[in-house]
């Protein structure tokens, strides 16, 4: 039987030394609830892997036993089966996630199998990235790449930046700069200083969506700037821009993104806007602070997010005419799709496509469903305890005694999930209780899955 540490604390002590009553509640979450009579089981779910859905990418039972290869083998099958499902973005980033965690590495070929016929720009991103990470896995096998050249090629890859501008002694907001320079012309004087700055040509990478403009940078100061002309035959597109730091952003000379880090902050950093795609070329205009290792990219495709062709003006030398009255962009900050079923697994669901956005907040306001049973719970306890794990908003004492309180409701339940008792002992390894961790180990409900441990 698992005690929990204040109880055996009290058992130790003697008349002589017990301590007097205390005169406040005790503020400390005990580590362990005490252990159910019988031991604890896994949870039961049936695996479909005939099509991707919330239960199976919320509830394998593999994610408590710490069977991540069944997990991800039964993930590819779905995948395969349904890969024109809004889940199969979720399930490609899920197979990531699961990648250091699995003991054998998935085959490229099978994801390449994967990429081939998906139009959907969110699905072809994550299982192309999911590829190459696999690929470089096996760099030294025997393994030829199924893709050779740019598998990224429906990305921006010729930008122009100039930097630095504006005031260089000290740090200005953003929004007091002046009108910034005109990208149309190879050299510009920067009215703060009278001192003439040069477009340069950054091109991306093969097989990278994003680039680095302070790779050009001279000066660690100042504002940067970058652009490039994009032309579609659409009238409607979606943009979507990556960028790693505080930034502007206009399409065509209007205003579109705006992101000045005030507050909580995406992990990805990915924005998206339909914008007016008007004929011919299109400007798309970006300024951020210089010197803080800005990492940017972005891509245009249809208003589904089905992937397009679109043409970049490539010619450094020179630079495309623009129409004399821009059109707008429509609409702001679209997110990623979300299950908006009201069923236990499609709120899990959305909890872990929050914490995977780096909106672990989001996913701490989603209510607890009703009308669970156990081990239905049980699998909204795992992602809970994800979220929550995830949440560094929190002070740190509030994260560890709501993780404690997850565990020990998972423990209530007769529950074993590997992942929170490692947990546990992470936990206990980490504040200095080395035996404790290990006699946390040592007791029969790991006995089951030593070959996952």
């Amino acid at each position: 039987m698992i005690v929990s540490l204040s109880l055996c604390a009290l058992l130790m002590q003697t008349p002589e030394t017990a301590a007097p009553e205390a005169a406040t509640p005790e503020v400390v979450v005990s580590e362990q609830a005490e252990a159910p009579a019988v031991p604890l089981r896994a949870p039961q779910f049936d695996v479909d892997n005939s099509q991707l859905s919330a239960k199976l990418l919320m509830a394998h039972p593999g994610l408590f036993s710490g069977d991540y290869d069944q997990v991800r083998a039964d993930w590819m099958t779905a995948l395969q089966n349904d890969r024109t499902s809004p889940f199969a973005a979720f399930a490609a980033r899920r197979l990531s996630n699961l990648d250091g965690l699995s003991t054998q590495a998935l085959d490229p070929a099978s994801i390449a199998n994967l990429i081939e016929g998906v139009d959907q720009g969110d699905v072809s991103f994550e299982l192309k990235r999911l590829y190459l990470r696999e690929l470089r896995r096996s760099r030294f096998a025997d393994v030829r790449p199924v893709f050779e050249g740019d598998l990224f090629d429906d990305w921006f890859t010729h930008w122009r930046v100039l930097m630095p501008w504006g005031p260089l002694a000290a740090p200005r907001p953003m929004r007091s700069l002046a009108t910034p320079p005109d990208p149309r012309q190879a050299t510009v004087t920067d009215p703060s200083n009278g001192m003439e700055r040069q477009w340069r040509s950054l091109l991306r990478q093969a097989n990278r969506t994003l680039v680095s403009p302070d790779s050009r940078a001279h000066l660690q100061a100042g504002t940067s700037y970058a652009a490039l002309w994009v032309r579609a035959d659409i009238d409607v597109g979606k943009l979507e821009l990556h960028a790693s730091e505080t930034f502007r952003a206009w399409w065509n000379g209007f205003p579109t993104f705006e992101d000045l880090h005030t507050g909580p902050t995406t992990a990805e950093n990915v924005h998206r806007a339909l914008v007016n795609v008007q004929p011919g070329w299109n400007l798309l205009l970006v300024e951020f602070p210089t010197g803080e290792d800005m990492r940017l990219g972005g891509r245009l495709t249809d208003r589904d997010g089905l992937i397009i062709p679109f043409y970049e003006w490539d010619d450094f030398a020179s630079a495309p005419s623009l129409p004399e009255i821009p059109m707008p962009a429509e609409v702001f900050g679209l997110e990623r799709w979300e299950p908006m079923d009201s069923d236990a697994f499609s709120v899990m669901a959305r909890s872990e496509m929050a914490v995977i956005a780096g909106r672990s907040a989001d996913a701490m306001a989603l209510a607890k469903p009703k009308g669970m049973d156990a081990d239905t719970e049980a699998a909204w306890l795992h992602a809970r305890h994800h979220a929550v794990s995830t949440c560094k908003h929190l002070p740190a004492a509030v994260r560890r005694n709501r993780l404690i309180s997850l565990e020990q409701e998972m423990h209530a339940l007769g529950i074993f999930d590997l992942r929170m008792q490692l947990a546990s002992v992470r936990r206990l390894h980490n504040e200095d209780k080395a035996e404790d961790a290990l006699a946390f180990m040592n007791n029969d409900d790991f006995l089951p899955y030593t070959d996952s441990l």
